[in-house]
């Protein structure tokens, strides 16, 4: 069985990532800030899921989008009125 592999723009690998964790939907709006959109070769079929996760660690542009949501998502945990919900 040959190898398949796909091609990701980091964006779309950013939205890609968001959407199997956190159920996010990302617009391409909200990526303005990260310019740079090189595209990135992941493995598909089983392995697929590692290595979205293998590319977007080796990719700032993603490491820093993705961990911008999660600190403003655990941010908006953190207020005492969502504590109290």
């Amino acid at each position: 069985m040959t190898q398949q592999s796909k091609r990701y723009s980091q964006i779309g690998l950013c939205q890609k990532l968001m959407k199997i964790h956190y159920g996010l939907s990302i617009s391409c709006e909200q990526m303005k800030l990260f310019p740079n959109n090189e595209s990135i070769t992941v493995e598909s079929g089983e392995k697929e899921n590692q290595s979205l996760h293998k590319a977007a660690s080796t990719h700032t542009t993603c490491y820093c989008l993705v961990w911008s949501i999660v600190s403003f998502s655990l941010k908006n945990l953190n207020k005492p009125e969502v504590m109290l919900s």
